[in-house]
């Protein structure tokens, strides 16, 4: 498989104009000044190379030298410099050390791909650094899955990702030789194989620039007009009157022709702008961009991958520079926003280069790259929503996020409470439930934060209202807020009162086999409440306490559901549950947390039908309290309404 040649030539013609544009170097005459020679551009891999090179010289380890040359970004990412790290800490250096002395001394190179593979893994990123720096007219550094995207962009599938292999990593040095060979056919014979490196590299940004604005130019007489083609002595130009073919030299020179960003269609006809110079059909323009996807006005969603995780931000394409009110950020400058995640606030910027083919890119800090971190999953990378507040301020969140395995346990933990009849619970409680133990605060709203969006799209109330900070017996900040964006709760109303109507929602609901389902859990069974069957002792019989029997009763199956179901009707009917003999309240008479405790008893008991039968768990179950489930349950027991009865006779 070859590179498609017809559209090598088309970015190579685009480079061509963006630099002519850009910088005001013509590629052909030098390569100083351009973006693959500019250090703080595509230039820096020469610098990292003599780095690289200087400490291979001094240094009396390989080992010791390849781990200080790693860069940590760019040509090797930083969790690929830490994972190589871990690797040599937990084997030792030895294998690594000696596999490199077979790439450095001996030229036994594809021997020393394999004992590299073997030492510390199979990472292009690295091994790929690795050879650049042994010879970086023969060897370049390699970033597969990048690469891959850029490959495409010429017509070639490359599955770099697919195979860490010495053929493999031959075959994509091949393809950037033979774009080299082009390059210097066409554009300067002084091209290296890391300048061709860089040219793939920015071609993207290339691409972006052809469609967008490459091809756009203003002459004096003709007006504005699109560039189809480029050569050494003619410009050729579709204006709105028809093509001209124009000498470059005396266009370029005499300032007759301007290269500027487009305002107008591919026929040369003008569109409205506004005040900023922004065409009108950019300012409010629907759609997928790349990865982007502007849903309204108010809301905009991007496809997550990567480098969205690894590099802390993400381009902004040219057609939503209007959502971030980018339009106006001069080259180099930032424009700094806020990012609302989990309810607090975080610093971000957008910034427009200086090189790099123009691109805006919105950027973050670390500590909300920290919380986004869970959701960094290559095997299903999430979308990720940003909703417009008011300026500068922009609440984001993860749409179908796949939950964590924490969330997971986080989520059947809540579902037992629910089925429990359990009001609340407190972070540190709801903690304590789960195998994975997630820290109360941090790592608990991350959970909840998604547990919500669950059951968001499932139709159920906030399950996570459930779980209250221990010193105000609230849920935590922006609860209230989220159930009125969600619910439509009025905003008139105390977060007290919104909690109360929702813990109610979470009693009422009967559909909570819904979240079971969707995370892939069986529906939690309540505890096992009811008493045993009494044994009767016989008068004068001595029980010895502590010591080892072993006694053989009748046990009789009893379903949960069924309990379920008794709880969930007078749950319904009531608005809470208490003991229908005694109207004893847990939750009044021991706090909010024992609410709806209560054990449920067979009106009937199963014992005396002797057989399986069909219940009815409203007529055959009742919900009582222990005391009076004591007492129905004494010898031969007694009836609900007879209790009832000594009770009343009791209080009088």
């Amino acid at each position: 498989m070859s590179i498609n040649q017809n559209i090598l030539q088309k970015y190579a013609t685009a480079f061509i104009i963006y630099e002519i544009a850009t910088h005001g170097v013509d590629p052909r005459e030098t390569l100083e000044g351009t973006v693959m020679r500019i250090d703080k551009d595509e230039g820096y891999k020469y610098r990292e190379y003599d780095r690289g090179r200087a400490l291979l010289s001094t240094s009396s380890s390989y080992a010791d030298a390849i781990i200080k040359a790693l860069p940590g970004y760019n040509l090797v990412d930083r969790f690929q410099k830490d994972r190589i790290v871990g690797i040599i800490n937990a084997k030792g250096p030895d294998s690594f050390e000696l596999a490199l002395r077979l790439l450095y001394d001996e030229n036994e190179d594809e021997r020393a791909f394999k004992e590299i593979v073997d030492a510390i893994g199979g990472s292009f990123d690295v091994l790929g650094f690795i050879f650049f720096l042994k010879d970086c007219s023969k060897y370049l550094p390699i970033r597969s899955t990048n690469f891959d995207q850029r490959f495409k962009l010429l017509g070639v599938d490359s599955n770099l990702t697919a195979n860490c292999s010495w053929n493999k990593y031959n075959q994509y040095l091949g393809w950037v030789a033979e774009i080299k060979g082009y390059l210097n056919a066409a554009i300067n014979k002084d091209i290296t194989l890391l300048d061709a490196h860089s040219f793939l590299w920015v071609l993207p940004g290339i691409h972006e620039y052809l469609e967008n604005n490459a091809q756009i130019v203003e002459h004096k007489a003709f007006g504005k007009g699109v560039v189809t083609d480029i050569d050494d002595e003619y410009i050729t130009v579709k204006f709105s009157a028809g093509k001209k073919v124009l000498d470059k030299k005396m266009v370029l020179d005499n300032g007759i022709l301007t290269f500027i960003r487009p305002d107008f269609d591919i026929d040369g006809e003008s569109r409205l702008t506004d005040d900023s110079g922004e065409a009108q059909s950019e300012m409010r323009s629907m759609g997928t961009y790349s990865s982007w996807t502007i849903k309204n006005d108010k809301t905009a969603v991007k496809q997550c991958d990567k480098s969205f995780f690894e590099h802390r931000g993400s381009t902004i394409p040219h057609e939503i520079h209007w959502f971030f009110d980018a339009q106006n950020i001069k080259a180099g400058s930032k424009k700094y926003i806020t990012l609302r995640y989990l309810d607090k606030d975080y610093e971000a910027y957008l910034q427009k280069e200086t090189i790099d083919l123009a691109r805006i890119r919105l950027f973050w800090h670390q500590e909300l790259a920290d919380c986004f971190a869970e959701f960094n999953n290559p095997a299903n990378y999430p979308k990720i929503s940003f909703s417009r507040e008011k300026d500068g301020l922009y609440v984001v969140a993860f749409e179908d996020v796949v939950l964590s395995k924490k969330a997971i346990e986080v989520a059947e933990a809540l579902l037992k409470l629910v089925v429990n009849r359990t009001r609340v619970t407190t972070y540190g409680e709801l903690s304590d439930m789960t195998d994975s133990k997630p820290s109360p605060y941090f790592e608990m709203r991350r959970c909840l934060d998604a547990i919500n969006k669950l059951c968001d799209k499932l139709g159920l109330p906030h399950i996570s209202a459930m779980v209250v900070n221990k010193s105000t017996g609230l849920p935590g900040e922006g609860f209230r807020d989220l159930c009125i964006r969600s619910f439509g709760y009025d905003p008139e109303m105390t977060t007290q009162d919104i909690f109360d109507a929702e813990l109610d929602k979470i009693g009422n609901c009967t559909e909570w086999n819904k979240l079971a389902e969707s995370i892939g859990v069986a529906m939690p069974d309540g505890d096992d409440e009811f008493l045993p069957e009494e044994i009767e002792v016989e008068e004068g019989e001595t029980i010895v306490e502590g010591a080892k029997k072993t006694i053989t009763v009748n046990s009789y199956e009893r379903d949960p559901r069924a309990k379920r179901i008794c709880k969930d009707y007078y749950m319904k009917r009531d608005g809470r549950i208490t003991c229908q003999v005694c109207g004893f309240d847990f939750g009044k008479v021991y706090g909010a947390e024992y609410a709806n405790k209560i054990h449920v008893h067979h009106i009937v008991p199963v014992s005396e039908i002797g057989e399986e039968y069909v219940v009815d768990p409203v007529k055959d179950l009742i919900p009582v309290c222990p005391n009076c489930h004591m007492i129905l349950h004494v010898g031969k027991g007694i009836g609900i309404e007879e209790l009832k009865k000594k009770i009343g006779l009791h209080r009088v």
